[in-house]
């Protein structure tokens, strides 16, 4: 279970008991309830009841027994399978019948932001970034949006394809889903990795697991998880039309999109395409030039009930890229950029005594990546412009089934098999232009590579006491590597994790866990052959080592209800320790089309070290006050150097303040981000010093004439500043100011 206090990033809390108290001062609404299912009237054991600081859960005999501080209290219930239900305290009578609602693979349950299950049967924290958040940035990127998140890094290479990075890993060590889908990228210099094509406009919300350890995800998670929701239909209206629209300035540009849905007592439907144009972003230095985009989202939902225990799901989405910038490689431009996926799903809440739930998904991704480089060069005194295309394509495919038993009252299991296949191929060509005797080079850079990931995994909790959960997960995996011309290669490979979840008393609630995650060598690792702008030919080495990650961290939190207003304090310090990194090397006296030839090698062993916490402030007024910081070290354990891309501390303070005012709540937020300069930099990776700086963004929203708009403006001292993950030759954009307008019919 995750609880979020006054909206402060997710902590991964446990089911710590089966009934706890939600205030520990003065107790004046006694609740006692049994939860049932609306159908067969059976009890519900594992409900839980989330109140505003508390959360309990209900016995095996359905019963629920706690106080709240006053009858106007809002309790939400929450269970998977089920549709949540949220009563005020004073309404709840003796019973509280749920609705099933079946499960879905690509779902993440969700009935606030106050609980999800990304990290469920894990003590892992996980944070989230909900609809509501991503409407008060201007972000054009997802990843942008991601900033403020304890543990989490941004890099933007301009408009397009911001990359998280995750407790100082990224790229291919954070596994990035979308709906439950593993995205894996075409491009061969990885700059199209995971959240490059999702427009934020198609989102709603984003879960980020911090750390290796849940067995329910396979290669990538050596650093985390990502999981990105997509918008789904209201489900207390028959019908709906949106349309939304948003503007800003330094990032020039606008949005417009639309949403239809519709439902019937036993199907629902929606349809939904988003557009967006931005041009050259303006920093304090002036344009950045090449850092635009065009975009196009479409995206189409079909769901049939035939039973209240059983849903079919059939999604197809469609990204489409044009005519974007990448300043952060000088002379790029990246013409086109595509995702095409689909995918199928079936779900049963079954409630039969130990066997609790069933799921199964197949689906397809497809990615298509077009890149331009041109380069002015000296070769022998002579000038030469060197023109590069490379194109490049993936398909990941796979399925999944999983089922949920419930051995007892206080504990449950996910079982589950799945197998996925990545196969990408690219071809780079290179062209020298404006000399005697051109030479015209092509490389077939993945040669029709494959990778088979083979699964099966467990992953649960068990609460032996009221004050304890011990959490547990196993994974054994058989992967396979072949390439046209080259030999397979299979091998097998396990993980898993172990963690405790306890009540300590007086408020205060700990978490430790341990876990091991991998990373399978990607095709260009593997099979590649690819010229780059530096120079090097970079060649692959097929019988790599797969990436190792081991991570042990603890946490507490501690909460507590203080008459009007809810305290909440939280910590995490972790150590992710690293094997057989793969970096590329040179490899001496080798030549391809006389260019020197780096090659792919397990060369290192890492660990990051770091703390992150959060205190959160808030009033039932809604007002807040939140507070996050985090700070990472990472060294190379065979020289002791700094890791490349690992970013300093930073902290961001958040005041939210809202008021009841002619039958609306208008709200206005500002947030202060402080990054300490960074010094601690890998020379050999080319990195420079970055000096710190502070940023301010404000914004508000309101209500009016059945429009919701919000309005802020970001970067208000039009500070000049560059993020220590960032390409060296980018700044960010200046002041830029923004409104967005939704309205629903």
């Amino acid at each position: 279970m995750q609880a979020v206090l006054a909206g402060a990033p997710v902590v991964r809390l446990g089911a710590l008991a089966l009934c706890l108290p939600f205030a520990a001062g003065a107790q004046r609404a006694p609740v006692r309830a049994v939860v049932t299912d609306a159908h067969t009237h059976s009890p519900l054991a594992g409900v839980a009841v989330i109140g505003t600081t508390r959360t309990a859960f209900s016995d095996a005999q359905g019963r629920v027994s706690f106080d709240v501080d006053a009858d106007t209290v809002v309790i939400t219930l929450t269970r998977s399978g089920y549709r949540a239900r949220t009563l005020r305290a004073g309404a709840i009578g003796a019973a509280i019948a749920l609705e099933a609602e079946p499960t879905l693979l690509s779902t993440v349950t969700v009935s606030a932001a106050a609980h999800n299950t990304l990290a469920v049967g894990t003590a892992l924290p996980v944070g989230t970034v909900s609809r509501t958040q991503l409407e008060t940035s201007a972000a054009p990127a997802l990843a942008d949006a991601l900033k403020g998140i304890e543990g989490i890094a941004v890099q933007r290479p301009g408009a397009w394809g911001g990359k998280a990075v995750v407790r100082g890993l990224g790229g291919e060590r954070v596994a990035v889903l979308i709906d439950g889908q593993r995205v894996n990228r075409a491009c061969t210099f990885g700059m199209d990795q995971g959240l490059a094509t999702v427009d934020p406009a198609t989102v709603e919300r984003v879960e980020v697991l911090s750390g290796p350890g849940s067995t329910l995800y396979g290669s990538g998670n050596v650093g985390g998880v990502i999981n990105v929701v997509t918008r789904r239909s209201p489900t207390d209206r028959t019908s709906g039309t949106e349309v939304r629209a948003a503007t800003s300035t330094a990032v020039p540009g606008a949005t417009l999109g639309a949403s239809y849905f519709a439902r019937s007592r036993i199907a629902d439907w929606s349809l939904s395409a988003d557009g967006a144009s931005f041009g050259d972003y303006e920093s304090p230095t002036g344009t950045v030039r090449e850092s635009g985009l065009r975009t196009l989202s479409l995206e189409g939902r079909l769901g049939w009930q035939p039973a209240a225990t059983q849903r079919v799901s059939l999604q197809g989405t469609v990204y489409e890229g044009r005519d974007i910038g990448y300043p952060g490689s000088s002379g790029a431009t990246i013409p086109r950029e595509s995702r095409h996926a689909g995918a199928l799903e079936w779900g049963a809440q079954l409630s039969r005594g130990v066997l609790d739930a069933v799921s199964a998904r197949l689906f397809a991704q497809r990615l298509e990546h077009d890149m331009s480089v041109r380069m002015q060069m000296k070769i022998n005194n002579m000038p030469v412009t060197q023109v590069t295309d490379a194109r490049s394509h993936s398909l990941t495919s796979g399925a999944r089934a999983q089922v949920r038993v419930l051995p007892s009252a206080a504990a449950h299991v996910d079982l589950g098999v799945e197998a996925v296949e990545w196969r990408a191929e690219a071809t780079r060509v290179t062209q020298r232009v404006d000399v005697p005797n051109a030479m015209r080079t092509v490389l077939h850079t993945w040669p029709d590579a494959r990778i088979v990931d083979a699964g099966a995994f467990g992953q649960g909790e068990w609460r032996t006491s009221p004050w304890l959960t011990v959490t547990a997960g196993a994974r054994a995996d058989r992967i396979t590597k072949d390439a046209d011309g080259w030999a397979s290669d299979a091998l097998w490979i396990g993980t898993g994790n172990v963690g405790v979840v306890t009540r300590l008393g007086a408020g205060v609630q700990g978490r430790a866990s341990y876990g091991v995650g991998y990373r399978v060598p990607d095709p260009t690792e593997s099979f590649g052959v690819a010229l780059r702008p530096d120079g090097y030919v970079y060649r692959g080495t097929p019988d790599l080592r797969t990436e190792t990650a081991r991570n042990l961290e603890v946490g507490v939190l501690w909460d507590r209800s203080l008459g009007a207003r809810a305290l909440s304090l939280s910590a995490t310090a972790y150590q992710n320790s690293l094997s057989d990194l793969i970096a590329p090397v040179l490899a001496p006296g080798e030549l391809i089309s006389g260019r020197p030839v780096r090659v792919y090698a397990n060369v290192s062993r890492a660990r990051l070290q770091g703390v992150s916490g959060t205190m959160s402030l808030s009033t039932r007024s809604r007002q807040r006050l939140t507070l996050t910081a985090q700070r990472v070290i990472g060294t190379n354990r065979v020289d002791d150097s700094p890791l490349a891309m690992v970013p300093p501390t930073e902290a961001m303070l958040t005041a939210h303040a809202e008021r009841a005012w002619r039958g609306r709540r208008p709200w206005l937020e500002g947030a202060w981000r402080m990054v300490a300069g960074q010094e601690r930099i890998a020379t050999s990776a080319g990195e420079k010093i970055t000096p710190g700086f502070g940023t301010l963004d404000v914004r508000g929203g309101v209500s009016v004439a059945g429009f919701k708009a919000t309005l802020g403006v970001e970067n208000v001292f039009d500070r000049a500043f560059r993020e220590h993950v960032d390409p060296g030759v980018i700044l960010r954009p200046g002041r830029n100011a923004f409104v967005r307008l939704v309205r629903t019919f």
